[in-house]
Order: structure tokens, then sequence, then C-alpha cells
């Protein structure tokens, strides 16, 4: 995707050098990988939201473990998901306005301090014995609330805590902490579950959050760039800004978010229909679906590791558009890999290039974006990701009428053609 990356601070939110900490030079290729965890204000957000990710990941398995255990329905797990998914779909939009209006890392503080309060009040439902599903779904129903404003919030505080060089490690960073997070928290929670209890998991959650918090506090005012004044207007005005900002004054961001929104649709259910690969494709025990999610997560992994270290690379939207590409043919190869191996060793592409593609995709979003909209920008963009489960529905019911390998091999094509066209139309945007 063509990114226009000039100098005018404008258009691209970039800062003079001499307001932050200037980025080290000479340094090894593997610190240079790292290199936006040198500005400490990053630094701080980057371990904050380590813990944070680690926390969710562990509420979101013992979440659907629970609903199960109290029901003995896997239509149980669907409900109490879309209580989470709900007000992500209708209260982004206004997450992102509230993430343009007030200090980005208090609102952070606030946010994630709920959602320990959440994890509290969980654990002591079910320390007393008391937990019903319905309390899994107001649960779900507020942490989604909650992820309405952290998800804008967060990703518009990065580009004040580094400069604009580094802006794409700094957001190719966080997602190697979200993915680290992807392999860790699903173990970290199965063993706590094992030998301890759901009580103790939703302990351990409370007390990362409250690591969060602290995390946040010591970020200090001379680690950040002040955010853009601006005019306040009413909600719904500024809402509406931000829709025609995207949509009707910046063309290439409405490219880039459209060319996002694809992906989501038609990729990532992937992750979603993996039992049914494991059940009646490849014929292995669930021990071979835990194998498949964590070769997927590993090359997840990988693929913001190399984002982190190309990521101001002159090329980089060339290399979005090969990732792009190479997430839908590696989707259509694994949907018809002949053995469980072979599908495991492209699931590992898989993985690498979805991450890199939307890691390359953020940051060339962020970029394009004037900072007094960066809030309200990736409110519409993550409001994409609210898309997820209506994509899973459709490709269900096509996937117990045609089958799996056809389904999702279908899909990976669509997904591979549909992201070279968007890189043609980009160009002229």
């Amino acid at each position: 995707m063509a990114v226009d990356r000039g100098s005018d601070p404008e258009r691209t939110g970039a800062a003079p050098a001499s307001t932050l900490p200037p980025a080290p030079r000479g340094l090894s290729a593997f610190r240079h990988t790292f290199r936006a965890l040198s500005y400490r204000g990053y630094r701080l957000l980057w371990l904050a939201q380590m813990v944070a990710f680690l926390g969710n990941q562990m509420n979101f398995v013992t979440r659907g473990w629970l609903a199960f255990q109290l029901t003995g329905s896997a239509t149980a797990i669907g409900q109490v998901t879309l209580g989470w998914a709900g007000p992500m779909l209708f209260l982004s939009l206004v997450g992102g306005v509230v993430a343009d209006r007030y200090d980005r890392r208090r609102l952070l503080m606030a946010v994630q301090a709920g959602q320990g309060v959440m994890g509290l009040a969980v654990g002591l439902l079910i320390v007393l014995g008391a937990l019903e599903v319905w309390h899994l779904f107001l649960a779900a129903f507020w942490q989604g609330t909650m992820f309405s404003v952290l998800g804008p919030a967060r990703q518009a505080l990065i580009p004040q805590l580094v400069d604009e060089r580094d802006l794409g490690n700094a957001v190719a960073l966080n997602n190697t902490a979200m993915n680290l997070t992807f392999i860790i928290g699903p173990s970290v929670a199965g063993i706590v579950l094992a030998t301890a209890g759901a009580a103790w998991v939703y302990a351990l959650m409370t007390l990362c959050f409250a690591g969060v918090v602290a995390l946040l506090a010591a970020i200090r005012p001379a680690d950040t760039r002040p955010a853009e004044r601006r005019p306040r207007t009413g909600m719904l005005d500024e809402m509406r800004g931000g829709l025609r900002y995207v949509f009707v004054e910046n063309r290439l961001v409405a490219t880039l978010i459209i060319t996002a929104a694809v992906p989501i649709v038609l990729g990532f259910p992937y992750q979603l229909l993996l039992p049914v690969f494991q059940e009646t494709v490849f014929r292995v025990d669930p021990k071979g679906l835990g194998l498949m999610y964590t070769t997927a997560g590993i090359g997840a992994l990988l693929g913001s590791l190399l984002v982190a270290n190309y990521a101001d690379h002159e090329d980089a939207p060339q290399f979005q558009m090969l990732a792009g590409a190479g997430f839908g043919a590696a989707l259509a190869a694994f949907a018809f890999s002949p053995n469980f191996w072979l599908a495991n060793a492209v699931l590992v592409v898989v993985g690498l290039c979805s991450m890199a593609f939307f890691s390359f995709n953020t940051t060339a979003v962020l970029s394009s974006t004037r900072p007094a909209f960066h809030g309200r920008v990736m409110s519409i963009f993550m409001l994409t990701f609210s898309l997820l489960p209506i994509g899973v529905l459709p490709l269900s019911l096509l996937t117990d009428v045609y089958g799996a390998r056809p389904t999702i091999g279908a899909c990976g094509i669509v997904l591979g053609l549909f992201v070279l066209a968007m890189s043609r139309l980009s160009r002229s945007a």
C-alpha cells in the first residue's frame, strides 16, 4: 500500500526529533529490532500492555471453560462471546471520540482498573459458589465496553511516546507483546485451572491489571508529546467528523481500513474453525488442535518481529502487499494440505503473513492520520475486528454444506486477490 511518509507534520503527526529522546544509532540488528523500547514512556506502555494481554488471555480461556462447565453446552461459549463482541461493534466509535477528548494515559489507567474490578468480582462469585452463566455474559459485556475505549486510546497514545521514524517499530513491538501472550497466556491459565482452580486464575488476573495501572502511572509528562489541541464540539459532531475525515477527506486511510476489514472477515475465521479441521479433516486428538494454535501463534510472533525490523523501510508498502497476498495464499495451502504435519508447517506461514500484514497496515493508518484524529480513526480501524463474529457464522454454514477444505481454501484465494487489487487502488490514493 503506498503510504506517504513525508515530513508534513500536519499530515503524519511527526514532531521535531528534539521533542523526544533520539533513537539510538549504530546498534546491532537485534537492538535495532527493539529500538522503540529506548523511549522510557513507550517502554512502560509496552510492559503494561504485555501484562494486560496476559491477563486478557487468561480471562478468555477461563471464561469459556467456566461457561462450558456450568452448562455442558458449547452454545453457551458463543453466547458469552457475543457479550464481548456487542459493545465492541456499537461503542467503538464512541471510544474513539473519548480517546481524542481526554488524556489517553489516564483513560488507559481507568479502563485497566475497570478490568481488574471485573476479574475480582468474578473470582468472588466463584469462591462464594454463586457464579452463573449470565454473570459471565455481563463480565464479557463489561470487558467489551472497556475494550471499545482501550483499543483506540492505546493505539493513539503510541505516536505521543515515540518519534515518527520509530512509529512502525513501536506498533510491531506492541503486536509482539500480544503474540507472546497468545502463546503463554492459555498455558498459564490451564496450569492454574488444573492445580488451583478458576478463582485463582481470576485472582492472578486482578493482580495483572493492578500491575498495569502502576506501570501506566509511572509514565511522566516528560515522556509524552502533548496531544494536538482542538476546539470541543458535541460528541455526535466529533463522531461524524471522524467518519468524514476517514471516508471523505482521507482516501488513503479509508482504503487501508477497508483493506484490513476483508481479511478479518475472510481470513481470521480459520482460527475458530480449526476444531473442524482437527476432527473431520486431519482426524487428530485435541493435542493436535493445541499444536495447530501454537504453530499459528509462533508464526504471528515471527511476523511481528519481522515488521519491527522493517516497518520504517522505504519498501514497507510493498512488504505489506506481499504479506497480505501471502496470507491468502498460505491459508489456501493450509486448507488443501494433504497431511497434518505439512498443515502445521503452513500454519507458521499463515500466522507470520497475517500478523505482518496487520502490523504494516496499522502503522500506515497511524502515519497517514492527523494527530487530532488518531483516537477516532483507530476506533474505526478497531471496529473492523468486530466483524470477526459476523464472518464466522456464514463461513461455518458453508463449512457444514461444502466442507472445511473448499470453504477456507476459497476464502484464502479471494483474500489474496482482494489484497492485490486494493494495493493497486491505493497507489492512486
